[in-house]
């Protein structure tokens, strides 16, 4: 009898993206599988080379591939996945950081316990947050080279933004500045660059078994993607990102572990027409029906701030705020009262004061819109003439 699987067993979700061997997608948690490719273009805006584009099955590799990882350091979901950024730092001693490089930097700069990553823009929040959990701090060295690298353009506001981002939650859990994740500005000659990120390869100092066993564990994990159809929304939605980075926390303040968390406000504008609800793809937005009213509820351990709802909302009536700790739980955002409507006479709930349902609201603005006019003629027209003086 075979053993039952385990969590370490379990088939890896990430396939590769065709044409992009260092990149791997989890289509599961992917925003533009579930709500179409308006739902999400972070990874192609990103992208440095423009090598990216979203389609109904996800990203798509249309030219050349850096292998920077800046999409998937980017990810709001965690769904893409680049390869050369979970290696296992060799941990200090004492109260020492972990240091991290940059490929392009020379082994004999980095130093022997460096964690050396493709590119500093390509880590994720909850990436450096696992690093720092791991040690006192992250130290991100800045060699001075990313305006002149091909990786590089808004490389390292990328990565400022994703070290404020980090830094954020680990002082949400009572971690000291001073043990969180900093920049150290180290510059070398841009002379000392190579013009392409090194490869894999390249990066691998195993012994010549090892080196063999993880390369097929690799072309295992990272064989090629059958395509893609458009996943359904039934379920919960992987949220792997977000499922590390509170991982880490938890390891570093325990089960209760604050995180910094998206919120949204909805204004008086809202006509509870649930538009926001049925686009949001991860279900942190939906409609709560009771016998007497009904409303929006929002949960923020789910929502990824993608804005779909944002952009969506006919009345314009909804705002992403910033990270806050707050809302942590699923939690009332509006509530409406049900009565009748005065044309159908079917029970509905909407804006105080609305006397109308949905669906005869708009057709009774149809009708002005198209009829209006019309009818506006025809009464001039059916006016008396005025009396012969």
């Amino acid at each position: 009898m075979n053993a039952p699987e385990t969590a370490a067993q379990a088939p890896d979700p990430y396939r590769a993206l065709p044409g992009a061997r260092p990149l791997a997608l989890w289509a599961a948690a992917c925003l533009a599988v579930h709500a179409g490719e308006t739902a999400c273009r972070r990874c192609p805006e990103i992208c440095p080379a423009g090598a990216l584009r979203v389609a109904d099955a996800g990203p798509e590799v249309t030219g050349d591939c850096l292998a920077c990882g800046r999409c998937a350091g980017a990810c709001p979901t965690g769904a893409l996945r680049a390869n050369g950024f979970d290696g296992r730092p060799k941990l200090p001693d004492g109260n020492s950081p972990v240091r991290i490089e940059c490929w392009k930097v020379p082994r004999s700069r980095s130093g022997p316990d460096a964690l050396r990553v493709p590119c500093l823009a390509g880590l994720s929040v909850a990436r450096l947050v696992e690093l720092a959990a791991l040690a006192r701090g992250v130290e991100m060295i800045d060699r001075g080279w990313c305006a002149g690298c091909r990786a590089g353009a808004g490389a390292r506001a990328q990565w400022e933004e994703t070290t404020h981002q980090a830094n954020e939650a680990l002082w949400a859990c009572g971690v000291s500045p001073a043990t969180g994740v900093r920049v150290v500005k180290t510059p070398l000659p841009e002379a000392m660059r190579p013009e392409a990120i090194p490869s894999a390869a390249a990066e691998i100092t195993l012994g010549r078994r090892a080196f063999f066993s993880r390369l097929r564990g690799e072309l295992a994990r990272h064989g090629e993607a059958p395509p893609v159809a458009r996943a359904s929304r039934a379920g919960p939605f992987p949220l792997p990102g977000r499922k590390r980075l509170l991982k880490a926390l938890q390891t570093l303040a325990g089960p209760s572990a604050a995180v910094p968390l998206p919120a949204i406000t909805v204004s008086a504008q809202c006509a509870n027409h649930g538009v926001c609800a049925a686009a949001c793809p991860t279900r942190a937005l939906r409609t709560q029906e009771t016998e007497n009213a009904s409303g929006l509820m929002f949960d923020a351990m789910t929502c990824v701030a993608c804005g779909l709802c944002v952009r969506r909302c006919p009345q314009g009536a909804i705002a992403l705020r910033p990270a806050t700790l707050a809302g942590a739980f699923p939690a009332a955002l509006t509530r409406f009262e049900k009565r009748l409507c005065a044309a159908c006479r079917e029970p509905f709930a909407g804006p105080a004061g609305e006397a109308y349902c949905v669906q005869c609201a708009t057709g009774q603005r149809l009708a002005r819109d198209l009829f209006g006019p019309l009818l506006a003629k025809q009464e001039a027209l059916d006016e008396p003439f005025p009396p012969i003086r």
